[in-house]
C-alpha cells in the first residue's frame, strides 16, 4: 500500500459518494504511517473541500484558515490546530524523510478533524 494507491482508493470512494469511507481510508493510512506529503494533503483539500478555499498552496491556505476561524467560532479550534500542524510541516520540509512524513501525517489527521467538524455544522 503506497501513497499513489492510497490516493486512488480515497478518490474512488469519494467519487462513488462514500465520503465517510474515504475519510476512514485517510485515517487508516495515517495510522499505518503511510508516507504522506504536501501533495497528498493538497489532494485531500481538492477532494473534500473543493469550494472552500481559493488556494491549496500551504501558506495561503493557512492564512485562509485563520480568517475562517475568526468568522466561524465553532471551527476556530480545529482550524487553529490544522494551521499549526501545517506550519510545523512547512518548517520541517528540509529535514529527514521520517520527520517530514510524521509532520504531514499530523497535518492530515488535523485536516480530517477539520472536515468532520465542518460536516457537522
Amino acid at each position: 500500500f503506497n501513497s499513489t494507491i492510497f490516493q486512488g482508493v480515497m478518490l474512488a470512494y469519494h467519487r462513488l459518494g462514500n465520503r465517510q469511507r474515504a475519510l476512514e481510508i485517510i485515517e487508516q493510512a495515517c495510522q499505518t504511517e503511510l508516507a504522506m506529503d504536501s501533495a497528498v494533503f493538497q489532494t485531500c483539500i481538492r477532494v473534500f473541500l473543493p469550494n472552500e478555499f481559493e488556494n491549496t498552496r500551504i501558506s495561503p491556505f493557512r492564512k485562509e484558515l485563520r480568517l475562517l476561524g475568526e468568522k466561524e467560532p465553532n471551527l476556530a479550534s480545529v482550524a487553529l490546530n490544522l494551521s499549526r500542524s501545517l506550519r510545523v510541516a512547512e518548517l520541517n520540509k528540509n529535514r529527514q524523510m521520517d520527520i517530514q512524513r510524521h509532520c504531514w501525517n499530523d497535518a492530515i489527521k488535523n485536516l480530517i478533524e477539520y472536515i468532520r467538524k465542518k460536516d457537522t455544522h
